[in-house]
């Protein structure tokens, strides 16, 4: 019997031929709210992560939605757990920053909830590869009722996590386990400190034009 709880998804779906929006047959039955800011577009699916512990995908050109199960269940974690999703090499790969550390995975394949860890660093060694940034985050995390408070991954962009700790913003390597200070989150304006929009991008030959 389905949840009467559960949130019904629909789609828009633009076309660059007719240049309108239409709505697509499909429905996604869902049980969680979505995260803000927190989906990505690959190799022709939209990506986007729940509150709970699925992530909502959705194929554009066969217009078929889809619940992957993300690699570890959420309430075996006695601290808050952060995640966030990004993309490397045309795969999806997922964030976790738990009490067991910082975690990447990998979707082996496409429509299933097959996931292979890639990296993982403890918490120890990530603090002590960066003690110019970081301290006692073992006793943060597991002390922590709203662990985004101080840190937050926001994107993973080819083995880069894009990421919040404070009010400043990081780049992390997850290959050297080091962290690089980028900016503090005033510089960006007042709407940055909570859910900052984060939009993963490579450089390329291909020049942009802003408007």
């Amino acid at each position: 019997m389905d949840n009467m709880d559960d949130i019904m998804y629909s789609f828009d779906v633009y076309s660059s031929q007719t240049r309108a929006w239409r709505k697509a047959v499909e429905i996604c039955q869902c049980s969680s709210h979505l995260y803000k800011n927190k989906g990505l577009f690959v190799k022709g699916i939209f990506y986007c992560l729940t509150h709970g512990d699925k992530i909502l995908m959705f194929d554009v050109e066969n217009e078929l939605a889809l619940l992957i199960t993300v690699p570890l269940p959420l309430t075996q974690f006695n601290s808050i757990p952060e995640m966030c999703i990004g993309e490397c090499d045309g795969q999806l790969h997922y964030v976790l920053i738990s009490e067991d550390g910082l975690q990447l995975w990998v979707l082996e394949e496409q429509y299933t909830s097959l996931w292979d860890l890639k990296s993982s660093i403890s918490l120890d060694k990530f603090e002590e590869k960066n003690r110019a940034f970081v301290f006692n985050i073992h006793e943060k995390i597991t002390a922590a009722t709203n662990s985004s408070q101080w840190i937050d991954p926001l994107v993973f962009k080819d083995g880069t996590l894009f990421m919040k700790m404070i009010t400043d913003i990081f780049l992390f390597d997850f290959e050297a386990g080091k962290l690089k200070m980028l900016c503090n989150l005033y510089q960006l304006g007042q709407n940055s400190m909570y859910s900052p929009t984060v939009l993963p991008y490579t450089m390329s030959l291909v020049p942009l034009d802003y408007i």
